[in-house]
């Protein structure tokens, strides 16, 4: 007589198969904390902090161009195939980038594959910190759609002016 063999709760979100190695009940794993299970991932071979941090700052500077070239998320979705939701993934950081869709992005936007790592660099974790909060601001919205209107300005003159305008404001708020 065969014995029966006994069934596991369910688990709906698949995090038993996400966390590999432990066998982990589906209430102990619902109570990992972010960090303890990127560890896990670590020790598995999967992303590391470096890696992470190079996915988003591939998205920044993809996010960076569309604004730039004032293309919305859709847009750039149609011309590369894609939803505008897997757009904002890889513009979160959320979902790596591959070559070929790399290749393809910068082909829809102009510029060499290697726009979209320029400026990343392994630096100390404190470095890291405060050159994401410097790179944040720089990549508002409003900020880069004020570049792109500062530079459809085609007298040199006037858009010099407009700048040494700005630059004098800000210093003053800045004292």
């Amino acid at each position: 007589m065969a014995t029966k063999r006994r069934k596991r709760p369910r688990d709906p979100i698949g995090l038993r198969a996400k966390l590999g190695e432990r066998d982990l009940s589906l209430t102990e794993a619902q109570a990992l904390t972010a960090s303890e299970a990127m560890a896990m991932r670590r020790r598995r071979g999967h992303s590391t902090e470096d890696q992470l941090d190079i996915d988003r700052h591939v998205g920044s500077r993809l996010r960076m161009r569309r604004t730039i070239l004032g293309m919305n998320q859709s847009q750039l979705g149609n011309a590369a195939g894609i939803t505008f939701q897997q757009v904002q993934k890889y513009e979160n950081g959320a979902n790596r980038v591959s070559a070929s869709k790399l290749f393809q992005f910068a082909s829809v936007l102009g510029v060499p594959v290697s726009f979209f790592f320029e400026g990343a660099e392994r630096k100390p974790r404190r470095e890291r910190r405060a050159a994401d909060q410097e790179t944040k601001s720089l990549h508002k919205r409003e900020t880069l759609e004020f570049v792109r209107a500062l530079t459809r300005i085609s007298n040199f003159a006037v858009r010099k002016s407009l700048a040494d305008l700005i630059f004098t404001v800000a210093g003053r708020n800045n004292n």
